[in-house]
């Protein structure tokens, strides 16, 4: 499995949820503070099932739940990123939903096998709770409640959660 940058990783979420919301008009589109969590499941899971992170960048304990700096500040302001216009006034492309970069992300992100499967998954399992019931998760979890605030959740503790708690791998 290959380790991506987390914006690599939202932006494979985010044409993950386009495809959804095209399919099923009740699908709520993508949040930042959604794809925050969402990233931490995803960083957890590829953790427990291939001993490696998905994402580069740490995961940092904020009040709100578990945070990626580089992407809370792309995002900043903004509630739902999908359907976003850039601000050049670029819109996005109505066939995928994200600009060009973010859709080259999503296709090679979606070629490496474990990492689509990792990703996969965790929006099969998380993706219909809203954000803030992840975030409620996510404050009920070693990881971050174990982590003081604006600091950096050990990549063992997640792992170590995870094989415990979510993933169970079987012996």
């Amino acid at each position: 499995m290959k380790t991506w940058k987390a914006l690599q990783v939202v932006d494979w979420m985010r044409g993950y949820n386009f495809g959804e919301m095209k399919d099923n008009p009740a699908v709520e589109e993508l949040t930042q503070l959604k794809a925050m969590k969402l990233l931490y499941y995803a960083q957890g899971v590829a953790l427990a099932v291939f001993d490696q992170p998905i994402i580069q960048e740490p995961i940092v304990a904020y009040r709100l739940g578990p945070v990626v700096e580089e992407v809370h500040r792309k995002y900043n302001h903004r509630r739902a990123i999908v359907n976003i216009t850039m601000p050049d006034g670029f819109v996005v492309n109505e066939e995928n939903g994200i600009d060009p970069d973010a859709y080259e992300n999503f296709s090679e992100i979606s070629e490496d096998r474990e990492s689509n499967a990792v990703l996969s998954r965790v929006m099969e399992v998380f993706g219909d709770e809203s954000a803030i019931e992840l975030m409620e998760r996510t404050h009920e979890e070693r990881p971050w409640k174990e982590t003081k605030q604006n600091e950096e959740i050990n990549l063992d503790l997640i792992k170590a959660f995870f094989l415990d708690e979510i993933v169970k791998v079987d012996d």
